[in-house]
């Protein structure tokens, strides 16, 4: 199977690499692609002839170049769906798989008709080694501290930080 990776968030095109590791560890071909003109992504489409689009979050302008080129797109949407034009049925086709790091998100795209699964997002264990480390707290927080990213717990975070390391 061949996959063509489509740079889509700067946030997380740090996970690309770990990513195209995996699939070209199970056997498969990949190759990463930049997102930056319509142009680009096609060429690389008629160029590497994918069996499979994907990309990190969900890239309603991929899915209409799926369309045209006949190419199925596999998103995988870390965040949380808050935006209403992403639950629009007619930015996608059935060309298009989901996959959310939120059970709800799954199911609403389910409801809507589309292939669509919960699966976490983990780091690899592989690359990291959590038996080696010397803890200082016993509390841990998981999450992000971009506060322009729908994290509304973002304020109280200071106040439990001061609570839990006094």
């Amino acid at each position: 199977m061949k996959i063509l990776i489509v740079k889509r968030h700067p946030i997380y095109d740090k996970f690309l690499p770990l990513i195209y590791n995996a699939i070209v560890n199970t056997g498969h071909i990949a190759e990463i692609t930049e997102s930056n003109n319509y142009d680009t992504i096609v060429n690389k489409i008629r160029e590497f002839k994918p069996d499979f689009l994907f990309c990190i979050s969900i890239f309603i302008w991929l899915s209409e170049i799926g369309k045209i080129t006949g190419t199925p797109v596999i998103h995988y949407e870390l965040d949380k769906v808050m935006t209403g034009e992403l639950l629009n049925p007619k930015n996608y086709s059935a060309r298009d798989y989901f996959f959310f790091t939120y059970k709800e998100d799954a199911l609403k795209f389910t409801k809507l008709g589309f292939g669509a699964w919960y699966l976490p997002f983990s780091f690899n264990i592989l690359r990291h080694s959590m038996s080696q480390r010397n803890y200082q707290h016993s509390v841990s927080f998981v999450g992000s501290l971009i506060s322009d990213r729908n994290n509304s717990y973002i304020k109280y975070f200071n106040a439990l930080k001061i609570c839990f390391l006094m």
